[in-house]
């Protein structure tokens, strides 16, 4: 009797479903096993308020193997707090947050709510065929490798038991919007010192009420930077916003609350103050709220390889999914400013014919030149794993793999973007910007009537 392949994938949220869904529809039969640390599927999606209060994070955070912290009030030191806030709605139509075959139920609107994906991602995990064991609440400790094996250690949250089992194949799915970003200013490790409970991230926001009357400095103005600082005008007595432009690049604020500023370039705990690259003084700062983004943290597998990550991108990746050096680790939907649903079809895909043995790798020095050729043409590290705008050329050219390798029948065949799906993947930014200044106009007509933030009833 033919034993069976044993793969492990490491993460609940979309992509390890996908790459679950993927592997139970090949022909060959896989033993998959499923990790996540949290009680539920969804990843980055599952969100639990009662949990914020619970954790914050270390100032500055720039290590990709650091960790949060947590207060005493906290009933456990493994607490998983999710990047989701309670008023949240997607950033990309509803169009492209679908999985192939299984349409979004649409409603009057085009973005759809934090709780809506969910509820979808649950939809998506029953159409998955076969059996898969699902071990939530389960903590990948540590990832190593011993001859042909993979060793994984995991530790179950329930009841602390500590296990370790051997596999053939990892994918590592555990996403890239857990360990927070935060730069190392000047002065602000003395001010998170002094105050630590005025310097927060993104991560741990989830309604602007905690901050009203306060004055609020917003560092970051891309997606969560601008949604934050929306929400929180409509309560705080002021929203101060740092941003990367150049002084005369700022945007142009027609509220009077919110103000949008350059770089940081220092802070100043005893003045409760900031100073900008540009010279300006942003004083009586109540609270610091970071919204700088995330870093690529992979501490399970510190042991096996340790330079795999400095926390600005992975390296080492044939077509930014296997390790070169051995390709029977991949990795899914570590990419940035891409429809992430579709994406992480279009990679699971590819892995189960590779490990199926329907595709062939080239070796090992082929797939690490292809890596450092495409990291030169990226330009630097932190470019690496960006696919704007070219997300769907990424995901063509995986679907163009299968067809190139004859491995079209049978298993999972991820979307081909056409000229229909492409045009609205190209105007989303457009669209978004649209729905945005249509909310901030909400939120303003919210703050006069000295209510809080709520998303409109309509699209427009």
């Amino acid at each position: 009797m033919t034993q069976l392949k044993r793969v492990a994938i490491i993460g609940a949220g979309p992509a390890g479903l996908a790459a679950a869904k993927a592997l139970k529809m090949e022909k060959t039969a896989f033993e998959v096993v499923l990790y996540d640390r949290k009680k539920s599927i969804g990843g980055a999606w599952y969100y639990d308020a009662d949990l914020k209060k619970y954790s914050y994070p270390t100032v500055p955070s720039t290590d990709p193997n650091g960790t949060e912290l947590y207060r005493k009030t906290s009933p456990s030191s493994r607490i998983y707090v999710s990047p989701l806030y309670k008023r949240m709605e997607t950033n990309l139509v509803e169009r492209l947050m679908e999985f192939k075959d299984l349409p979004i139920e649409s409603k009057e609107g085009r973005f759809k709510l934090r709780s809506e994906i969910m509820s979808y991602l649950k939809k998506y995990a029953e159409t998955i065929p076969g059996a898969v064991d699902l071990r939530l609440n389960s903590s990948v400790e540590e990832v190593s490798k011993n001859g042909s094996e993979w060793n994984i250690v995991a530790t179950d949250l329930v009841n602390n038991r500590t296990t370790e089992e051997k596999y053939d194949f990892v994918i590592v799915a555990n996403g890239h919007n857990e360990l927070p970003y935060i730069p190392d200013v000047p002065g602000l490790r003395e001010w998170s010192h002094a105050d630590p409970d005025s310097v927060t991230h993104s991560k741990y926001y989830d309604v602007p009420d905690m901050y009203k009357g306060q004055n609020i400095l917003v560092v970051g103005n891309f997606a969560s930077g601008a949604d934050l600082a929306t929400q929180i005008s409509v309560v705080a007595k002021n929203v101060f916003v740092s941003t990367t432009a150049a002084p005369e690049s700022l945007p142009q604020s027609k509220y009077e609350q919110l103000h949008y500023y350059t770089q940081i370039e220092r802070y100043d705990v005893e003045t409760r103050s900031a100073i900008t690259k540009s010279g300006d003084i942003i004083a009586d700062i109540d609270v610091i709220v970071f919204c700088t983004g995330y870093l690529y943290s992979l501490p399970f597998l510190n042991k096996a390889i340790p330079e795999i990550t400095n926390g600005v991108y992975v390296k080492d990746l044939y077509r930014q999914i296997f390790y070169t050096q051995d390709p029977t680790l991949a990795f899914v939907g570590l990419n940035k400013f891409v429809a992430p649903f579709p994406l992480s079809e279009s990679q699971s895909a590819v892995i189960a014919r590779v490990f199926a043995g329907r595709i062939k790798l080239p070796d090992s020095k082929f797939m690490q030149n292809c890596f450092e050729a495409e990291l030169a043409g990226r330009g630097s590290e932190k470019q690496f794993h960006n696919l704007v705008n070219a997300d769907f050329y990424y995901c063509n050219s995986l679907y163009e793999w299968i067809v190139l390798t004859e491995t079209v029948q049978d298993g999972m065949l991820p979307i081909f973007w056409d000229k229909e799906l492409i045009d609205i993947r190209q105007d989303a930014a457009d669209v978004k910007a649209v729905r945005f200044e249509f909310v901030k106009e909400h939120a303003q007509t919210l703050r006069e009537r000295g209510e809080t933030f709520g998303f409109p009833d309509t699209w427009l």
